[in-house]
């Protein structure tokens, strides 16, 4: 993808320093109708203690006042999409997050990109914590899971939860 860099190119900048805790980080959020909680979300993705360089909200054709309360932030980015069937398991979940990255893909400053759901309530140091975890080892190069204190509304989440929250990075090692 251009603008994208690699995950060596940003720990070079970087000089693999864990404690430099600045980056560059470009979120796009999914919501449907989550008017809810969609607020509160942005207002945590906003105080998080590494601030996100742009944010995109794909709109994915709410039909409730989700679209209106992202608007009142105007540091937001709106992209609208036509609705989708759920999507959960389908392409389209895809291509909904895909309409999100497109709109910061020619960002050449972005190090780092996170999709969040928009009933995700991020504690205010989240990314800090996930860009101290890839900083200290360079071979971590995606991020997945639950952080402590980080709350979902989701069922599914719940379940495999059972209430203890952690964080899971997923190590990917090259040439693996």
């Amino acid at each position: 993808m251009e603008g994208f860099k690699t995950y060596m190119e940003v720990y070079e900048k970087r000089g693999f320093d864990p404690d430099k805790m600045s980056a560059n980080i470009a979120v796009v959020v999914v919501a449907r109708n989550e008017e809810k909680y969609i607020k509160k979300t942005l207002i945590h993705l906003l105080r998080q203690t590494i601030k996100p360089i742009k944010i995109v909200l794909v709109n994915d054709g709410s039909t409730d006042r989700t679209r209106e309360i992202v608007s009142q932030f105007t540091e937001i980015d709106i992209v609208d999409c036509k609705p989708h069937e759920s999507f959960v398991t389908k392409k389209q979940l895809a291509d909904t997050i895909n309409a999100g990255i497109e709109k910061i893909r020619n960002l050449s400053d972005v190090e780092y990109v996170m999709i969040l759901g928009a009933d995700h309530i991020l504690p205010d140091n989240y990314l800090e914590r996930v860009i101290k975890r890839m900083s200290e080892n360079p071979q971590i190069v995606i991020a997945s899971g639950v952080i402590d204190g980080e709350f979902s509304v989701t069922v599914r989440d719940w379940f495999f939860l059972s209430r203890k929250l952690w964080i899971r990075v997923i190590s990917i090692v090259k040439g693996a």
